[in-house]
């Protein structure tokens, strides 16, 4: 059974740089700079870039690489 509370505030979302927290430093990326994500390809890793594009703003081009997919930060 669930007990109903009143009364209780709702905690304000972590957020950052124009997105919500995210265990990949996206936001923190400058022009120029770039990440990897170890054993990981494009095809499994896009909807996350995607999102990460729609959250920042950002122009990110990823490419798979030799230990996983790098993700660069473009415009």
């Amino acid at each position: 059974m669930y007990k109903i509370e009143a009364g209780i505030a709702i905690p304000s979302a972590t957020r950052y740089k124009g997105g919500l927290k995210s265990k990949y430093p996206f936001a923190d990326l400058k022009v120029g700079e770039s990440f990897l994500v170890p054993n990981k390809t494009t095809d499994k890793f896009g909807a996350t870039v995607q999102t990460a594009r729609k959250r920042t703003g950002f122009t990110l081009a990823t490419r798979n690489v030799e230990g996983g997919v790098r993700i660069w930060r473009t415009a």
